[in-house]
């Protein structure tokens, strides 16, 4: 009997090729989702940075503490997150020491690759009241070193200039309203960046009430159908002040803030609250009329 191995050697060699060019094709296709994937990935990060860019926008354009509505609420501040929220962050996003102070002490971009991951973490939260996030990666990636030291800088020296300040006195007690904190600040000279901001929302000054334990009741809180219905007030008297005072003329916001500027010094009509008002009236009633 004679064992044709020629033939059984072309078929193994078949089999293999085979199986072989199976694995490419599995290989390739793997090859070909992996690209897909990070691609997409790619992309939905672009977007992302997009996304953040205008945002990091808008906060260094314009200051906007909303996260103070939360605030407001409560009846009493503890010192140390006043101290913070007088400085315009969320005292929630802070990391702290054992003393429960802001771990901010000689902190510069330069010294930011030398964390760990959970002091890197910590600082990616870190949040001012408008939400602006100073010190997240993705802000890093987007402003340069020196203007976010200069933020922190400014953290830092007014955090530390108020705390001096306010451990020169005597306070009997570890919390006091709002009202304590910012009528103490501004008796030392302090700039409260969003004092106008809590005017114009009734939490301070003239108008302001009392905190109640009913959220639609706070004048900063307003139920949604409520703002709705002033903004669509504020835009229709708005358009009909500009087609009596500017007939045929294109609406301008510049040239309406430049004549409300005789206004100016009531609660409610700073140039910045008069602008974020005006733009979101105007909108809302283009929107729906």
């Amino acid at each position: 009997m004679k064992i044709n191995i020629e033939a059984i050697i072309a078929a193994k060699r078949e089999e293999q090729l085979q199986q072989a060019n199976a694995q490419d094709e599995a290989e390739k296709l793997r090859l070909e989702r992996r690209i897909k994937r990070r691609a997409e990935q790619a992309l939905d990060r672009e977007q992302e940075l997009r996304e953040h860019a205008s945002f990091i926008e808008k906060c260094i354009s314009g200051y906007d503490p909303n996260r103070l509505h939360g605030w407001f609420k409560f009846d009493n501040w503890t010192v140390g997150d006043a101290l913070i929220i007088l400085c315009g962050y969320d005292p929630k996003t802070i990391p702290l020491d054992a003393e429960a102070r802001p771990q901010f002490s000689n902190m510069r971009t330069s010294c930011l690759g030398e964390l760990d991951f959970q002091e890197r973490r910590d600082l990616d939260h870190v949040r001012r009241l408008d939400g602006f996030p100073p010190l997240a990666h993705s802000t890093l990636e987007l402003l340069d070193g020196p203007l976010i030291d200069s933020i922190i800088f400014d953290f830092e020296f007014g955090y530390q200039k108020l705390r001096k300040i306010w451990d020169s006195g005597t306070h009997s007690e570890g919390r006091y309203p709002p009202k304590y904190f910012i009528d103490w600040a501004f008796s030392k000279g302090a700039e409260i960046e969003w004092l106008d901001w809590a005017r114009a929302e009734g939490y301070y000054g003239a108008g302001a009430s009392t905190v109640s334990s009913k959220a639609d009741e706070q004048p900063g809180n307003l139920a949604p159908k409520s703002e709705a219905a002033y903004l669509n007030i504020i835009g229709a008297l708005t358009q009909l002040y500009w087609a009596a005072a500017h007939p045929g003329k294109e609406y301008s916001q510049s040239s309406l803030l430049a004549e409300l500027s005789k206004f100016e010094g009531y609660a409610g009509l700073s140039e910045r609250n008069l602008k974020d008002k005006l733009t979101k009236a105007m909108r809302a009633i283009n929107s729906t009329g």
